[in-house]
């Protein structure tokens, strides 16, 4: 190739690694060559010389891009995909909106999204076509002044702009149309009225949840049962009327068979609920209901549950009701003194199914998959199916909807070959959660799961490079989960119980390696207990193992003292939260990034060139790239560690260890044993 065809970045770089050449500097089309011949040599000599002056800089820059894959493996990934962060926020803000305005003024506000989404397109599109490169049929030679250059970055930057500001509006549009037509559907026909009456009626409805237990009565103090159901039809005042309403029904000991998708008929009074809620009104039931069963995987899906509540509870194996819940979600025979020493150690999401139990599947049928020698994607489709098997059977409710789609994102990102979990793909999922549901925008469990997976996400990384400077790598990454967690969930934790779980951290340490193999032997054990209930029993015996060592922990910590610090209410524990919270974050991330120079592998190579290696990996393998890369992974250690083998920070590791785990297991085991 000759070097009129080269590009001028080649030619400058190989010019500053070649210190004899010099570049060579092609003519511009269109313009006369100079007339005598010193001046093109003068001005070959300037250039070379300016060039010669940066040929360290060239080299570094080279070397830096010989192992960006080796810095990419161990930095922190910069947060860079923002770029679905707005329509997130829109979307997010659009849903809060159009579930609390009345159906009118709901397709109002989606009409205006959709127009203003328009006019930014049509105004982009005219931006674009004022542009002086739009169109254009100038010669590529030709120059152009530095007022043109800036005319056309200005067009170019506000076309972009207004094109990103489209999709937002867009996305507003689509959730506010959604939610308007869902809310007309609901409210159509005389019940919105009887609901603003509270009148009395008799409905048939259909189950869109288990019966999950309430407060008692104040005055009989009998058990009370709640149940979401969606009203088919109902009488009022001697007229039939149909109706697609959701209402929320309370109702005594008989309502506590009543399962998902079952049919049942009752009646009472109606209540309403304020705006935003996902239930219209509250249905206090005064007569037992007449239930008619659901068919289909209602029924088998059903029949499994039950099938393992019943041998959990025969062999002794349920841990207080936690079992049932830390597998299946059921939280209907969790004992009430546990519930509460779970959420006073910072535990609670362990009594139901979240997003690391997704997790923990999808990891387990892809991994076994793929032990079988079957292909990628095979694997992967077996992976998504045996989630979506497994979201039937816990029951496709918002909540488990939420923690499917949240919990599986990392580790589908991971078998796509990404890496770590992408924020766009988070924000996408918001938004997409949002426009099928749009009362997840007020949903507590939807609010703490998008906290903890963007606290992952943002602060997980850098949280893992401060600790590991002092720390081994793997007790810091597992230190950063909760931590990282914690610290995004805090501002709405202390809406929902203006305390402090001293011990979150710790507590959520000595839990977590059990509960992959809660995860994994009790969905073993579900599927086997249809079948062959002899089978299933070691499977369920381990599951309850580990489920009896969370059920241990959170009453260990909440046995210890000062397991709660009291915390201010309302809106001034959130703001003082809040901050308490972004400080530390802006602190974590400072800290982060003094300890950048660290991993990096130029300094790394540096380092090894000052210690005197003489890079004989590099010779064996006959590759100057793929050396570098491991001569860079090998020094990082040292580099990033700042001397992790002195013993003094051995033994810091190792306290720092059994202050966290030993204790809380001598004491579990002595009890165990009494």
């Amino acid at each position: 190739m000759s070097s009129r065809e080269k590009s001028r970045w080649s030619r400058y770089v190989a010019s500053a690694l070649d210190p004899e050449a010099q570049p060579s500097v092609p003519q511009e089309t269109g313009r006369p060559e100079a007339v005598n011949g010193e001046a093109n040599t003068d001005r070959g000599a300037a250039v070379g010389g300016r060039w010669k002056g940066r040929r360290v800089g060239i080299g570094r820059a080279r070397e830096a891009w010989d192992n960006r894959e080796t810095a990419s493996a161990d930095a922190p990934p910069p947060l860079r995909e923002l770029r679905l962060l707005p329509a997130a926020a829109t979307v997010w803000a659009a849903a809060f909106a159009a579930v609390r305005l009345p159906p009118s003024a709901g397709w109002a506000l989606a009409g205006l999204a959709a127009v203003l989404a328009v006019l930014l397109v049509v105004a982009a599109s005219r931006g674009q076509a004022r542009d002086p490169r739009g169109g254009s049929t100038r010669p590529a030679t030709s120059r152009r002044t530095p007022r043109g250059r800036r005319s056309s970055l200005v067009h170019a930057g506000a076309a972009a702009f207004l094109r990103g500001a489209a999709v937002p509006a867009a996305a507003a549009a689509l959730v506010c149309a959604g939610a308007t037509a869902s809310l007309a559907a609901r409210t159509g026909g005389p019940i919105s009225g009887l609901i603003a009456e509270k009148a009395a009626i008799t409905a048939e409805l259909r189950a869109a949840s288990d019966a999950r237990p309430a407060a008692a009565d104040r005055f009989t103090g009998k058990p009370r049962y709640l149940i979401d159901a969606v009203a088919e039809s109902g009488t009022a005042d001697g007229h039939r009327f149909g109706t697609s309403a959701t209402l929320l029904v309370v109702g005594g000991v008989d309502y506590a068979s009543i399962r998902l998708g079952d049919r049942f008929s009752s009646a009472g009074s109606l209540q309403p609920l304020p705006a935003g809620d996902r239930n219209l009104a509250l249905l206090r039931a005064a007569v037992p209901p007449e239930v008619t069963p659901a068919g289909g995987w209602y029924t088998v899906t059903a029949g499994l549950r039950g099938a393992f509540v019943r041998a959990a509870e025969d062999r002794g194996a349920d841990v207080e009701g936690l079992l049932p819940g830390m597998v299946l979600g059921d939280r209907g025979g969790l004992d009430p003194g546990l519930e509460q020493a779970m959420k006073n150690t910072g535990l609670t999401h362990l009594t139901a199914v979240s997003g690391a139990n997704c997790s923990y599947l999808l990891a387990f049928i892809f991994l076994s998959a793929r032990a079988l020698r079957m292909p990628r994607a095979p694997a992967v489709l077996l992976a998504l199916t045996g989630l979506t098997a497994f979201v039937l059977l816990v029951r496709p409710d918002p909540s488990v909807l939420r923690a499917a789609v949240m919990g599986g994102l990392g580790t589908l990102a991971v078998l796509s070959g990404r890496g770590r979990l992408s924020a766009a793909l988070l924000f996408l999922s918001i938004s997409v959660l949002l426009c099928i549901d749009p009362w997840l925008c007020g949903s507590y469990a939807f609010i703490l799961s998008v906290c903890a997976t963007l606290g992952l996400i943002v602060l997980g990384p850098h949280l893992v490079r401060v600790l590991s400077r002092r720390l081994p790598r793997w007790l810091a990454a597992a230190l950063a989960i909760p931590v990282a967690a914690q610290l995004f969930c805090s501002p709405v934790l202390v809406l929902l119980q203006p305390q402090l779980p001293v011990y979150s951290v710790p507590a959520n340490l000595a839990a977590a390696p059990v509960v992959p193999a809660v995860t994994i032997a009790g969905m073993l054990a579900v599927a086997l207990v249809g079948v062959a209930p002899a089978l299933a029993a070691p499977p369920l015996l381990l599951a309850a193992a580990g489920a009896w060592w969370v059920a241990k922990t959170a009453r260990f910590f909440q046995s210890a003292p000062g397991a709660l610090a009291a915390w201010p209410e309302g809106s001034l524990g959130v703001v003082l939260m809040g901050v308490c919270a972004g400080a530390a974050v802006v602190g974590i991330l400072y800290l982060s990034r003094r300890a950048g120079g660290g991993v990096f592998p130029a300094r790394a190579e540096r380092a090894e060139r000052a210690n005197g290696k003489d890079g004989k990996d590099e010779a064996d393998q006959g590759d100057r790239r793929a050396g570098s890369r491991r001569r860079a992974s090998a020094t990082n250690a040292e580099a990033g560690f700042a001397g992790w083998r002195s013993p003094r920070r051995r033994l810091v590791a190792a306290g720092a260890a059994a202050s966290l785990v030993l204790p809380g297991g001598a004491v579990l085991a002595v009890r165990a044993l009494q």
